[in-house]
């Protein structure tokens, strides 16, 4: 079995007295495309926001690509490859599907060039709280 691109084990975060994730665990293989469904308030956005590294864990662990991140911020995580959009997307007018995505892989991700063009056809984790397919 072919090791994971992304894993989470034993993944908790609070909020007060509210426990909106407790132990998640999973496992995404390369080329995995994976959907998170549940009614509103379930912690959804909440693990991608743990997962994407805006929101910090309070417990449990976090690997990327055989690297822990768990302590990792979101700019160091978006580096390593590991974004997402947000409910209301706001895409650049007038520019392409690309031209935008690239925008954040030369800006946010701070590659420049074919490194940055490299993460339109083979990204590493892209998380959304919304169906980008259409």
């Amino acid at each position: 079995m072919q090791a994971a691109i992304l894993a989470a084990t034993d993944v908790h975060k609070r909020f007060g007295a509210l426990r909106v994730l407790d132990g998640v665990d999973f496992a995404l293989g390369e080329g995995e495309a994976v959907g998170v469904v549940g009614p509103n308030g379930a912690g959804k956005t909440t693990l991608l926001s743990v997962l994407a590294g805006s929101l910090s864990a309070d417990g449990g662990r976090i690997v990327f690509r055989g690297r822990d991140v768990t302590s990792s911020g979101a700019a160091d995580r978006c580096t390593l490859g590991i974004a997402r959009t947000h409910q209301v997307p706001r895409p650049f007018v007038g520019m392409t599907v690309f031209e935008n995505v690239l925008v954040g892989a030369t800006a946010g991700g701070r590659r420049r060039g074919s490194e940055a063009y490299g993460l339109w056809s083979s990204p590493q984790c892209f998380f959304s709280t919304r169906s980008e397919a259409g």
